[in-house]
């Protein structure tokens, strides 16, 4: 889901990040979020291991990027710490939302463990 227009950036060149600095920052990213939508570590080891919510969490994740790179392109001439700023507050998008209809299968699922912050 990410661009591939050969004359824009890749989130790695803005950044200035390497790929393995980039994908532990996605997992840290990732594990934050759940724990932010559980509230025992039962609940939060049922939705770290779902492939579903891995999935839409890594797509929705990707769009952001997807908005934060086609901004940068179009506004270029910031520095690596400012583009660095923006991209975190960018990416902070991905902790107000969730995938309400996942989570609800995961309670039905798994006897009604009750999931926090989703009224």
């Amino acid at each position: 889901m990410h661009i591939k227009n050969s004359s824009m950036k890749t989130i790695l060149e803005i950044t200035n990040q390497t790929t393995k600095e980039r994908n532990d920052m996605l997992l840290e990213a990732f594990f934050f979020w759940a724990g932010k939508f559980t509230t025992t570590k039962t609940q939060y080891q049922i939705v770290i291991c779902s492939k579903p919510i891995q999935n839409w969490f890594f797509t929705e994740y990707a769009k952001l990027e997807n908005e934060f790179i086609v901004f940068v392109n179009r506004h270029s001439g910031g520095s690596v710490k400012e583009d660095n700023t923006l991209y975190n507050r960018m990416m902070l998008k991905i902790y107000s939302i969730y995938p309400k209809v996942l989570l609800d299968d995961i309670k039905k699922k798994y006897n009604g463990i009750p999931m926090h912050n989703l009224n």
